[in-house]
């Protein structure tokens, strides 16, 4: 993509899941900061609007641009592209040489701080239900906080001792939740970018199949962990990372 003083239209050229389009979304509105250029794509329009950017659209107009999702491009090396966001800043010709890109998301409106968590990931591989809920237990142990559950309206509600009153449909929900979230659970997910560009404290899950480096985003306070280890390795990084970021601990 270059400067040309005419609109581009964005997409993607196979299917893609939620976490490749917020990517998407932010390297557009990278684009336009650079450029000056007037971008549409055609999903996600609560999310486009809450960037409140005039040249930021929905829809199909202007000169087509297209992202190839394939498997070579979710397993481009962390060398070349240090992290997921990174891939779609390359494809657009915007990564600069050095960088460790950030993401950049829409603002929402300050509300309660609270615990959030995203139980299964879409496209990511997914531990036991005993592996998830062996975390939250720990986690309540440790702080005596409620967990709330984020997501659409027909998340499963397979976990216990969670607070699912927070199911609601449409992205920005959620978004407005993680950018004001106290502590994030989730898998290796969109519920990870998002906390990573809202700089949220996360622990996050992860298998082990060479793609974790989708994940190394600055200014973002988090551990991961590889659930093949098991839920009593879980709890103890659990239990250590939130001694150093989350206040209210019990003793």
């Amino acid at each position: 993509m270059n400067e040309t003083g005419l609109p581009y239209y964005v997409s993607f050229t196979t299917r893609a899941g939620a976490g490749d389009y917020i990517c998407l979304l932010s390297a557009c509105r990278e684009f336009i900061r650079r450029t000056g250029n007037t971008v549409y794509t055609d999903n996600m329009p609560d999310v486009i609007a809450a960037y409140q950017d005039p040249n930021f659209l929905f829809g199909k107009e202007g000169l087509k641009f297209q992202l190839h999702m394939t498997e070579s491009h979710r397993e481009k090396q962390a060398g070349d592209y240090v992290n997921y966001y990174g891939t779609f800043l390359a494809a657009m010709g915007l990564l600069r040489k050095g960088d460790i890109p950030k993401l950049e998301l829409p603002k929402f409106e300050p509300e309660e701080p609270k615990v959030l968590i995203q139980p299964i990931s879409v496209f990511a591989l997914n531990p036991s239900l005993g592996y998830v809920q062996g975390m939250v237990d720990r986690f309540i142990q440790l702080t005596g906080k409620k967990v709330y559950v984020v997501g659409k309206e027909s998340t499963p509600r397979v976990l216990k001792n969670v607070d699912y009153s927070l199911l609601q449909d449409g992205l920005t929900h959620v978004m407005r939740h993680v950018q004001n979230a106290e502590f994030v659970m989730c898998p290796r997910s969109l519920m990870a970018h998002l906390a990573a560009g809202y700089g949220r404290p996360s622990f996050v899950w992860v298998p082990e199949d060479g793609e974790n480096w989708h994940l190394d985003y600055p200014d973002w306070p988090r551990v991961s962990h590889s659930f093949a280890e098991g839920e009593l390795v879980g709890g103890e990084i659990i239990k250590a990372f939130v001694r150093n970021h989350l206040s209210g601990e019990k003793r």
